[in-house]
């Protein structure tokens, strides 16, 4: 019943096979930004309750209206894909409490995968054109950091009026149905100064014991800050942390799947200052149909 019962969806599209490799699709799709991101509502396909948000970011963006092609090839003894894609998102960006309008328009991008027995490998690109309501009058977080910027004479490098954004993503896995590993590797990048550029990166492995699965798993984020004065105000919000995650998973029957972690998080900076450490610990189901 929330929002007045407005239906969201995550997809809402329709597939054209060209032939038998080779697919279009035309309508809601999800964002192929992760290696997980196709299945990454589905609980049942990974380890995890939920993968962890320092890299696989929590947002509204993992959805885009717009058009993506996908081949499908082998090579020797490999199989591989190839994937196109490139729409919008308009929408509503809540962040720190505030609300803004964010455009990403053209949002593109393409994503190369290949595996060869139990090796995958994908690696991926992604660019948009960035635009945000910022006002440095309108009293939200990142219009006061506007201001701020503006008062220092730098006030254009922190402006989102069609700047570019990229993201670049890597990721290797291995699975031979007993023994699993991941490692994974992001890295955004702004022209805008109004969010800092980070990197991101998982390392993780697990092992499966009969209908049990134990899990372990380092993940970490560091921003990157411009020099000069627009370094020094982006200090402001500098973020660095890193994360472990013990876990393990119970298959009760070929669709549901018990889950229970503990997750030990150190915060050594959270919006330019010393965070703090803690134990989160975590229990949950999933089931598919």
């Amino acid at each position: 019943g929330a929002d007045d019962y407005k239906t969201e969806a995550s997809w809402v599209y329709f597939t054209y096979s060209v032939n038998e490799n080779t697919d279009i699709r035309m309508g809601r799709l999800r964002t192929p930004t992760y290696h997980y991101s196709d299945f990454l509502e589905v609980g049942y396909a990974y380890n995890w309750i939920t993968p962890s948000s320092l890299i696989y970011l929590p947002s509204a963006l993992s959805s885009f209206n717009g058009i993506d092609l996908t081949h499908r090839f082998t090579l020797g003894g490999m199989d591989g894909y190839v994937q196109l894609y490139t729409g919008r998102f308009g929408g509503d960006l809540e962040t720190g409490g505030d609300t803004y309008y964010l455009d990403l328009n053209p949002n593109r991008g393409a994503i190369f995968s290949l595996t060869s027995g139990d090796i995958t490998g994908r690696i991926s690109y992604h660019n948009a054109k960035l635009s945000m309501d910022l006002d440095p009058t309108a009293g939200r977080a990142l219009d006061n950091f506007l201001a701020g910027a503006t008062l220092a004479g730098v006030g254009d490098e922190f402006t989102a009026d069609e700047s570019d954004t990229k993201y670049y993503q890597a990721s290797f896995s291995y699975d031979n149905g007993s023994t699993s590993a991941i490692a994974e590797w992001t890295s955004l990048d702004h022209e805008t100064a109004i969010f800092n550029d980070s990197v991101s990166y998982m390392i993780g492995g697990a092992q499966r014991f009969g209908m049990a699965t134990v899990h372990l798993t380092y993940v970490a984020t560091e921003d990157e800050l411009e020099s000069g004065v627009v370094g020094v105000l982006q200090k402001n919000a500098e973020s660095k942390e890193n994360s472990i995650i013990l876990g393990v998973r119970y298959d009760y029957d070929s669709a549901t799947a018990f889950k229970i972690e503990a997750e030990r998080n150190d915060e050594e900076l959270v919006g330019g200052a010393e965070g703090e450490s803690g134990m989160v610990y975590r229990v949950g189901m999933a089931l598919v149909f």
